[in-house]
């Protein structure tokens, strides 16, 4: 992922892109069509659209090869778009999962998430107008929230009507995060 999130950890792999040709990932799809009868991939990729030429040529190939499959991604809200999300749809894709964080503008922008709530909202917008659900990941316990801030998102969850998973901020080693908690000697 080539985003500077705060908390995440990709010090192990770096921020640049490896993407796989879309023929390659096709060309697996079909084998474990065939081979094992799959019908249905998650697709766990940190940021699945992070290439949109590349994921709409994929779908291309899903819909040219009439391959029926139900598939789930992560993807980024700012990289969304209504006409991405009706050809994903096209293509037999079922769920998206985005890192949404956290629903105060504050907090995402101290997390150094690169996003902005509207864009949050017309991601998921474009997502259930597109036929696909829309799923959240969301993070409480981030530095000094506030109970106002864990509200705000938990009210900006039920206005977009998401469902999601919450989880507590952990601040994982060799992050940026982790180095303040230990600056901060709060390890």
């Amino acid at each position: 992922c080539p985003y500077n999130c705060f908390y995440c950890d990709k010090g192990t792999w770096g921020n640049r892109c490896r993407g796989r040709s879309p023929e390659n990932i096709v060309k697996e799809v079909e084998y474990l069509i065939d081979t094992f009868g799959v019908d249905s991939i998650v697709f766990h990729d940190d940021t699945f659209n992070i290439n949109n030429e590349r994921l709409l040529e994929f779908c291309d190939l899903l819909i040219d090869k009439n391959i029926r499959i139900n598939w789930s991604s992560n993807c980024r809200v700012n990289n969304m778009t209504l006409e991405i999300a009706k050809k994903m749809r096209r293509a037999g894709c079922r769920m998206i999962a985005y890192g949404i964080e956290s629903g105060n503008q504050d907090i995402l922008d101290s997390m150094k998430k690169g996003v902005k709530l509207p864009q949050v909202s017309r991601a998921i917008r474009a997502t259930r107008q597109a036929g696909i659900i829309p799923f959240a990941y969301l993070m409480i316990g981030w530095f000094d929230e506030t109970r106002e801030q864990v509200m705000d998102t938990i009210r900006f969850c039920m206005d977009n009507r998401l469902i999601g998973d919450f989880s507590f901020f952990t601040p994982v080693p060799h992050t940026p995060a982790f180095f303040k908690v230990q600056e901060e000697r709060k390890l």
